[in-house]
């Protein structure tokens, strides 16, 4: 900075001079005037030389601007140089990631080199067991006579194939029909045949045998402990009912329906269930096929003959005295 009485240009100095200036002052002004002559040179000189960079800046960033994928390559590597040149993580990021990608290669050649040779076929070799050191002795098997039979499969003391998959239909049956047997079992009813029919509703459910507490009386509390019976059986347990209750069976289906076709139905359920039958029961079974068992032909189905089905509780309402079993049951049934 200048004093106030510091010569501010040379018109200035030289008045001064003239003014009364001495020789050792005016020589201590001249080097002084030259130094800030050449100090103004080289800030000009800088000067001209920054405003160079900035015009070439400005021009190859405007004009100059390369609009191709050389131009996008070199804005790119511009801005990832800067950003090198900053942070100090991001170079050693970046050699770490030169590192793996310089070793990635060298490891797959050095697998190639150093893997082992393909075999031909995949080959599995069975030995033999050696001989146990305290294992007994094995017998020889007898060679079978050509005469001498073995038992067939229907022989045997267990329910056949054929009988499993009956008695699996009609458990599925109960189970699919489980929300219509419950109205039944939880409705309250009036007549003895309807909570026997809803005891026994409740016992499906439960898959159990059911107790038959409520007695009804006459033909019906046979037919009704047989099928009851056969429910026993169709839940995996023993059946109770005896060849007498069998052939009473044939001998109402031979009668007059719907009492005849009650138990025909209870023959072909029992017959269903591998139940091994007196004679004449095919020939009751066959008779729904008669023009008088028409209008019962619904229990000789898979459906009808499914235990309490619509089509049973619709014979044996045929069957029971008059106003014994209410509409309720069959609308229950039928939802």
């Amino acid at each position: 900075m200048t004093r106030p009485d510091t010569p501010r240009n040379d018109d200035d100095l030289r008045r001064w001079i003239d003014r009364g200036m001495t020789a050792d002052d005016a020589g201590e002004w001249g080097a002084f005037v030259d130094e800030l002559r050449a100090e103004s040179r080289l800030d000009e000189v800088e000067l001209r030389r920054d405003a160079a960079r900035v015009a070439e800046a400005v021009l190859d960033r405007t004009v100059r601007e390369d609009l191709g994928w050389r131009g996008d390559l070199r804005l790119v590597t511009g801005f990832v140089r800067r950003r090198l040149r900053s942070s100090v993580l991001l170079r050693v990021a970046a050699a770490s990631l030169l590192v793996h990608l310089v070793a990635l290669p060298v490891l797959a050649v050095y697998r190639i080199i150093t893997a082992e040779p393909e075999r031909d076929g995949f080959v599995v070799d069975f030995e033999k067991p050696g001989e146990l050191p305290f294992a007994e002795p094995r017998e020889e098997a007898l060679p079978l006579d050509d005469d001498v039979a073995l038992p067939e499969l229907e022989s045997l003391d267990a329910p056949s194939l054929a009988a499993q998959n009956e008695r699996n239909a009609d458990r599925w049956s109960v189970f699919r029909r489980g929300e219509e047997l419950r109205s039944v079992a939880e409705f309250a009813w009036d007549s003895a045949l309807e909570r026997r029919l809803a005891a026994r509703a409740s016992a499906l459910l439960d898959g159990v045998a059911p107790r038959g507490d409520v007695t009804v009386g006459g033909d019906l509390e046979r037919l009704l402990r047989v099928e009851e019976h056969l429910d026993a059986l169709l839940f995996g347990g023993v059946a109770r009912h005896d060849a007498a209750d069998l052939a009473w069976l044939v001998e109402q289906a031979a009668g007059d329906p719907p009492r005849a076709a009650l138990a025909a139905a209870a023959l072909a359920r029992a017959a269903r269930y591998g139940v091994a039958l007196p004679a004449g029961a095919d020939a009751a079974i066959a008779r729904f096929g008669d023009a008088d068992f028409a209008p019962f032909a619904d229990l000789a189905t898979a459906e009808g003959g499914a235990p309490l089905s619509a089509a049973y509780v619709h014979a044996l309402r045929s069957a029971a005295p008059a106003g014994t079993l209410s509409p309720d049951l069959d609308a229950l049934l039928a939802r």
